[in-house]
């Protein structure tokens, strides 16, 4: 059996023993917890980076949206005016003709009345 004093010399071996297992876990925990918040902080980054890129694609779709709206109210302003523009301008030419037209229907009526009036002097 064990005496004593053997079992006590024993006990700051397995104390050293322990001490080192003890000093490997945590220089283990340690480098886990490094490794951890590494990782922690890399995908932050990469979170980061794509948030940036998100309002970056955000902002020039944006751009572009009202890029291409401002060339649609331009196009509407134009294709608006050039509708006003050649419909006063048929306006102004069947005014034209209208005019033209009642003045031959007032010759027409004219020269009927004329030459129903030349005819009746004529018969009489």
């Amino acid at each position: 059996v064990e005496t004593f004093e053997s079992l006590s010399a024993e006990i700051p071996i397995a104390e050293d023993e322990n001490a080192l297992k003890f000093s490997r876990i945590r220089q283990r925990l340690d480098s886990i917890m490094k490794y951890i918040e590494s990782d922690r902080r890399e995908k932050e980054e990469r979170n980061s980076r794509k948030i940036d890129q998100i309002k970056e694609i955000e902002t020039e779709m944006l751009n572009r949206v009202q890029t291409e709206m401002q060339a649609n109210r331009e196009m509407d302003k134009r294709l608006t005016f050039l509708v006003e523009q050649r419909t006063s301008d048929l306006r102004a030419q069947l005014a034209v003709e209208s005019k033209k037209r009642i003045r031959s229907v007032e010759d027409v009526k004219r020269f009927t009345a004329e030459g129903i009036s030349s005819l009746n002097d004529q018969f009489q």
